[in-house]
């Protein structure tokens, strides 16, 4: 059962989502937000990719149709600049795609600035949804090393509220290694 904090920290979300309005805004108009900027300099979370192919091949429509598919979330501030907090490598593609750089990039924009744990907790689901539930494959060390990057408290990273949060069915270590497919042996936590 998921207790009233976690719960209610999700009702939140979703009723952000639920208000959030689909923009299209110029890439330049486009940065990190503060405490987003922090968690990725603290994780190093671009270490933990693999090479990308080519980007320069893309055309304004398939970056469009990435956008659209895994899409950069963010809110307004009083100069009209959306500030991410979701959508990271969305956000780092389009501007490695210099020459289409002041193209208009489809946007969901929240209806207000969000709590610093709200924010947090949006940002972390993006990236744990990348890697861990899509695209990645890293061998258990790799993986260690992210989760407690992201995650560490007080708590380990598996009793953390954050992870309680986004995961509240995987308990333990264990769980968490049966849903990756892979060894306890090789995790960390």
């Amino acid at each position: 059962m998921i207790n009233d904090n976690i719960e209610g920290k999700l009702k939140k979300v979703g009723e952000l989502l639920d208000r959030a309005t689909l923009e299209n805004i110029i890439v330049e108009n486009i940065s990190l937000e503060k405490a987003t900027d922090n968690l990725i300099s603290k994780a190093n979370l671009f270490s933990f990719l693999k090479p990308s192919s080519n980007d320069s091949f893309d055309t304004i429509t398939t970056w469009k149709l990435d956008a659209y598919q895994a899409p950069i979330i963010g809110y307004k501030t009083d100069t009209e600049k959306l500030k991410l907090v979701s959508g990271l490598f969305t956000f780092h593609k389009v501007c490695r795609l210099q020459n289409q750089s002041n193209q208009l990039t489809p946007c969901l924009v929240l209806p207000y600035r969000p709590t610093p744990d709200l924010r947090r907790l949006i940002f972390l689901n993006d990236i744990v949804r990348i890697f861990l539930k899509q695209y990645f494959n890293a061998s258990g060390p790799l993986i260690s090393e992210l989760l407690i990057c992201l995650f560490k408290d007080e708590h380990s990273v598996i009793n953390s509220a954050e992870w309680r949060t986004l995961f509240p069915a995987i308990k333990t270590k264990t769980e968490l290694c049966k849903w990756l497919k892979i060894s306890t042996k090789v995790i960390k936590l």
